[in-house]
């Protein structure tokens, strides 16, 4: 997948969490929920600037910054992005 996407609404997001495995947690980092999935947390990307969905990273501080985070992922959690 290539190019820019809409970026979810935040309850796109949340029924798309429900059905791709992760759940909810009760952390929000810039205005959006964070969900777990095993040891890592995910949270949605707003921006999509690289046509990401997800942005993964295995705190939930380190989702905060793209310098921290573990990847950028499309709406299946398949990596997209560093």
């Amino acid at each position: 997948m290539t190019g820019k996407t809409t970026p979810l609404t935040t309850s796109q997001a949340a029924d798309l969490a429900k059905t791709s495995g992760p759940r909810g947690a009760i952390y929000v980092v810039k205005g959006e929920r964070v969900f777990q999935r095993g040891g890592s947390y995910i949270v949605q990307d707003t921006t999509a600037h690289s046509g990401g969905v997800w942005k993964i990273a295995t705190s939930v501080k380190e989702l905060g910054s793209k310098n921290t985070r573990t990847a950028t992922t499309d709406a299946l959690l398949n990596v997209i992005g560093r």
